[in-house]
């Protein structure tokens, strides 16, 4: 229990540090992430822009490491999505968009990479993307909820 609301406080004070940083400076960070994130999910696999070539044989560590950079890369825009459109947009709104904006820009990159050499469509991709975005939503939200873990009633 003491953890939990550590935690919980560390990640409360580290969401109201975060509105308190200047609305343009949170556009352009948030735009260039986006850009680079972009870039890294339409490059071809065998000679990649940023990053080691994939394999030319199937490899479970290499779909795990993969799978992970999905989880870390949606996780991090969602989050920077909403952190730009909250303050001045009302919370749930902009945490709506920031969801919605990263499973749209999933469908898309998915959708894209069938038309790029040595790639292809992954619907596993896909529903990590999407299934990231709502669990870092979900994990904004708990943050931004009062405790109410002391009280009698």
């Amino acid at each position: 229990m003491l953890m939990g609301m550590i935690n919980k406080l560390t990640v409360t004070s580290a969401l109201t540090w975060a509105v308190h940083v200047p609305r343009p400076l949170r556009i352009v960070l948030t735009a260039a992430y986006l850009t680079v994130l972009t870039a890294v999910l339409l490059q071809p696999s065998q000679r990649p822009l940023l990053g080691p070539a994939a394999p030319k044989t199937y490899d479970l560590g290499w779909d795990i490491l993969l799978t992970l950079a999905h989880v870390v890369g949606f996780g991090l825009l969602t989050f920077l999505l909403w952190w730009m459109l909250y303050h001045p947009a009302p919370f749930r709104w902009a945490l709506r968009t920031a969801v919605l904006c990263a499973c749209v820009l999933g469908v898309a990159t998915e959708f894209l990479q069938s038309m790029v050499p040595d790639r292809s469509v992954s619907l596993l991709d896909l529903l990590v993307n999407c299934g990231v975005a709502l669990l870092v939503a979900h994990l904004i939200a708990r943050a931004q909820q009062p405790d109410t873990t002391n009280e009698k009633g």
